[in-house]
Formats: structure tokens, C-alpha cells, sequence
């Protein structure tokens, strides 16, 4: 398995190092958005009061936030484990 690295410089290993950094990131912030629907949910079951609307834009706030870090997280995974790859591809 290791023989696919052999033709891998320092600065590869270190990005396809970060590469799986950031993509287990991205994998870890991904099952906040179930929790981020929870308290949303919650903010609408409310029976006696209506919908607490502050509860709502927070949710939504945190929806964004959750969103762009999952962008970012994913694009630069994506961005290092191509360039490493093709960094490699050339120095065969």
C-alpha cells in the first residue's frame, strides 16, 4: 500500500496529511445540522406561545455557519488531494 506513496514528496505527504484532516472535519461538523433541526423543531412545537422566532433566526444563523464551514472544509480537502495527486502524476 505504502508503494503508491513512493514517488510522493514531503510536501505531498503533508498535504495529503491535511487533505484527511479536513476532510474528517467535514465529516465531524456534518451531523451538527440534525442538531441545529432539533432546536429548530423545538422552536416551532412551542404550544402555548406560537413560534419563538428568536430561536428560529438562530437556528438559521447556525445553518449558514454549518454550511460555510462544510464548504470550506470540503473544498480545501478536495483542492489538496488533487494537487498532490497531480504533483505525483508528474513525477512519474
Amino acid at each position: 500500500f505504502l508503494a503508491l506513496y513512493r514517488f510522493a514528496t514531503p510536501a505531498d505527504k503533508l498535504q495529503l496529511v491535511l487533505g484527511a484532516v479536513f476532510a474528517g472535519v467535514n465529516g465531524a461538523i456534518f451531523p451538527c445540522m440534525a442538531l441545529v433541526f432539533g432546536t429548530a423543531i423545538n422552536a416551532f412545537a412551542q404550544a402555548d406561545s406560537g413560534v419563538d422566532r428568536d430561536a428560529v433566526n438562530r437556528a438559521a444563523l447556525y445553518y449558514f455557519l454549518i454550511a460555510v464551514a462544510l464548504f470550506a472544509t470540503d473544498c480545501l480537502a478536495y483542492i489538496l488531494f488533487c494537487n498532490s495527486a497531480e504533483r505525483q502524476m508528474k513525477a512519474l
